[in-house]
């Protein structure tokens, strides 16, 4: 069973997370802090697997930066919740030691996996720069046009769901593509592929992220 560490200031959020991880059978909600200083509190005495936490909620706490509160604990991996899309906050919260990243509004079967990832994950925080093994394989990387096409959604903070809305293909075909596309440059989920894609891909124009018909 994975243990689970909520911290968000948002009373709803909070509600919508207890519920969500109370109906899956892996996962369990061990507590839920509204400050940093109760996060911190509570990762000591309760030792989650994994903490899913706003970044914003530093800003109760001026005492303590985002990047300590990412690494304070060597047992519990964090995974920033981040409001709304923005590759240099997700950026930032991957420097800074999370091991990943979901958005507020993502599936919640995609809020689940993200939690289920980084109960797995090792080793993700042990260089300073998370882009240097991704950087090491982009040489040998050959991805299609719709793989880069879908990656470079995922680099904008689309869920799977938009992603297909966008393409006109099924939330199935965008899964299998993204496993496809996880093999090729060398990572074990969704953060490490926006990352990877961000740093190797170019911005979809503009044009290109409105629906496109295809098979």
């Amino acid at each position: 069973m994975i243990r689970i560490l909520v911290a968000d200031e948002q009373d709803l959020v909070q509600q919508g997370l207890k519920a969500l991880i109370g109906n899956a059978p892996d996962v369990t909600l061990v507590g839920q802090a509204s400050t940093a200083q109760e996060m911190v509190s509570m990762a000591d005495r309760l030792h989650p697997d994994v903490i899913l936490m706003d970044p914003r909620i530093t800003s109760t706490d001026d005492d303590v930066s985002t990047a300590e509160l990412f690494q304070m604990h060597d047992d519990s991996r964090v995974v920033a919740f981040i409001g709304h899309a923005s590759p240099d906050i997700a950026s930032t919260c991957l420097r800074a030691g999370a091991v990943g990243y979901v958005m507020k509004d993502s599936d919640p079967n995609e809020i689940l996996d993200a939690l289920r990832s980084a109960a797995g994950v090792l080793d993700l925080t042990s260089s300073d720069d998370p882009s240097i093994d991704l950087r090491q394989e982009s040489d040998q990387t050959t991805l299609t046009a719709r793989e880069s096409e879908i990656l470079q959604l995922v680099a904008l903070g689309q869920s799977n769901r938009h992603v297909s809305e966008h393409l006109d293909i099924s939330t199935k075909t965008v899964e299998s593509h993204l496993s496809s596309c996880y093999s090729k440059i060398g990572v074990s989920n969704r953060s490490l592929a926006a990352l990877w894609a961000r740093e190797h891909l170019s911005p979809l124009p503009s044009g290109r992220q409105h629906r496109s018909k295809s098979t």
